[in-house]
């Protein structure tokens, strides 16, 4: 195509023109590869190049413009820890430009940023199952790795009868925003290992490890992204530390939508309702709190049944199935 032009893409350098067709390209692609997702306003879209998801790194943008239009964008992510090895892509195209190569021609100008920074594998999540995304990746060589449910609640249509759960007997609630009181940072970085037994599949990412400093490093990095997150724990009264946790992340360009964090039990503590407890507690606590937020989002492996299971019983429906695809840099380069 003789008419496209890729450059690096910035919200700081961009023109107000890109902007708007930013907004566009994301209205439009939602609108055919996840329908159930209601628009997005251009606000919120915008927002999203300046939000990066915390843990994940500062990201690099790519751009694709046809005659001067902006018509679809490549964001690659580079976390760092456990998760050095891997570049975590996410490429949209306008559906009234697909099919002409543009997709690939932004992943051909990610390959070098990939390999500069020795990353070993592409890995691309939320690719929504038999869509336009799923068949573009499986051309070039991408593996499903494995498969995610998309579960939405709706809050202003939800039963409010299934948020009143009574607490198990030897437990008390605890909750917090932002930060985690100093009494139970560390058995709550302790539990947060719990959700390493939550399934993966063949995907390259790796839960944290975690530990009181990384508790606190990234509770920094949300304040410094403007990110606020909400926290429900369930305390084991007789020990005084944290047996479940739930997490909710707020995000400052969307006001309508509340992201669920993980969702962990200690084995210890399983079987006795304080998923569902500490569920509904958190749904409680925001409806009444932000009562201008409309849905939670959440995502759980489709072979996790206990955990859909127990996002059914709070009102979560499953709106699509999302994939988790990767590639060998190497193999990629080759195949492009």
């Amino acid at each position: 195509m003789t008419d496209l032009s890729i450059g690096k893409f910035t919200i700081d350098e961009a023109r107000n023109s890109d902007l708007v067709d930013y907004h566009e390209l994301i209205v439009a692609s939602w609108a055919v590869d996840q329908p159930d997702e209601p628009a997005i306003s251009y606000e919120a879209a915008v927002g999203r190049l300046s939000t990066p998801w915390p843990g994940l790194g500062w990201p690099i943008r790519w751009s694709a413009h046809v005659h001067d239009h902006l018509v679809g964008v490549a964001t690659a992510y580079f976390p760092e820890d456990e998760n050095k090895h891997l570049g975590l892509l996410e490429i949209f195209v306008h559906p009234g430009h697909r099919r002409q190569g543009i997709g690939t021609a932004l992943l051909r100008n990610v390959i070098p940023a990939l390999q500069e920074r020795e990353r070993t594998s592409a890995e691309g999540w939320g690719v929504t199952q038999g869509g336009a995304g799923d068949s573009w990746a499986s051309s070039l060589g991408f593996r499903v790795a494995h498969s995610v449910a998309f579960q939405t609640l709706d809050l202003r249509a939800g039963d409010k009868r299934l948020w009143s759960i009574e607490v198990p007997d030897g437990y008390v609630l605890r909750l917090w925003a932002d930060a985690a009181p100093d009494d139970l940072v560390e058995s709550y970085s302790v539990a947060r290992a719990a959700i390493h037994d939550s399934p993966l599949g063949d995907a390259g990412y790796r839960f944290a490890q975690w530990s009181v400093d990384r508790v606190r490093e990234a509770e920094a990095e949300r304040r410094k992204s403007k990110v606020e997150q909400m926290v429900v724990v369930a305390v084991h009264k007789e020990s005084g530390t944290v047996a479940a946790l739930t997490e909710l992340a707020l995000h400052p360009h969307r006001r309508d939508v509340a992201f669920q964090g993980e969702t962990a039990v200690i084995e210890a503590h399983r079987g006795l309702g304080l998923g569902r407890c500490i569920k509904g507690r958190m749904i409680r606590w925001l409806r009444s709190d932000r009562p201008e937020f409309e849905r939670i989002l959440t995502t759980t492996a489709s072979e996790n049944a206990g955990m859909i299971n127990v996002n059914r019983q709070v009102g979560f429906i499953i709106a699509r199935t999302t994939l988790v695809v990767n590639c060998g840099i190497g193999e990629l380069e080759a195949m492009l």
